[in-house]
């Protein structure tokens, strides 16, 4: 696909989940059901795949995505141990990953984004990415980004390290693209997990 044609995709994906998201946050039991398919699917990849998950890192929501803190903080909040990060991101380098929880001090980042002021970094065992579209191929998931190519990064960057961090993404179930319309590209990482509206897709 053309990167120009792959810049409009990702618009259209990025107005389709304003609008889904729109549509959803009127409902009175959406939230709650946000909340409570998260603190699921973190308990059920835990168990299947024994991670002994302590540190999770996610995202601060812009553009209609998931807003998952709530629901993180109460995970938390059941073990003293557990630790949340938000990214800290520098151009064209792998993300850091710096604690927070609803105390922190935040900064205005990249592009904006809310970011903790502390340098308190942590190295994740579950990384939860947003997903602007994703896609099955060969046998596996992918996500579809914004293009700027930081998660690939970043999981090269701990892959280099012999550290291994699951990661999950999370996505509006329509904003599924149709294969072979997009395909994974080399730097690509496949998901070892997905959580929609609707379902919890698990990668073998």
């Amino acid at each position: 696909m053309h990167e120009e044609q792959n810049k409009l995709a990702r618009k259209q994906f990025i107005e389709l989940r304003k609008e889904r998201q729109a549509q959803l946050a009127v409902s009175p039991h959406f939230e709650n059901l946000l909340h409570s398919r998260i603190l699921m699917a973190i308990e059920k990849i835990d168990t299947l795949y024994s991670l002994n998950i302590k540190n999770i890192a996610f995202y601060w929501p812009i553009h209609g995505e998931f807003d998952l803190r709530d629901a993180l903080l109460e995970w938390q909040s059941h073990d003293s141990n557990r630790k949340l990060a938000l990214p800290v991101t520098q151009n064209q380098q792998a993300l850091k990953f710096c604690s927070w929880d609803d105390k922190t001090t935040m900064k205005k980042g990249f592009a904006n984004i809310p970011e903790p002021c502390n340098e308190e970094f942590i190295q994740p065992d579950l990384i939860i990415a947003p997903c602007v579209g994703w896609f099955f191929s060969n046998q596996q998931m992918w996500r579809i980004g914004y293009g700027g190519g930081y998660y690939d990064r970043t999981m090269d960057a701990y892959q280099e390290k012999n550290i291994h961090p699951f990661l999950l993404g999370t996505a509006l179930e329509l904003s599924q693209a149709d294969h072979p319309i997009w395909q994974p590209q080399p730097h690509d990482y496949p998901l070892r997990a997905l959580l929609t509206e609707a379902s919890l897709y698990l990668q073998s």
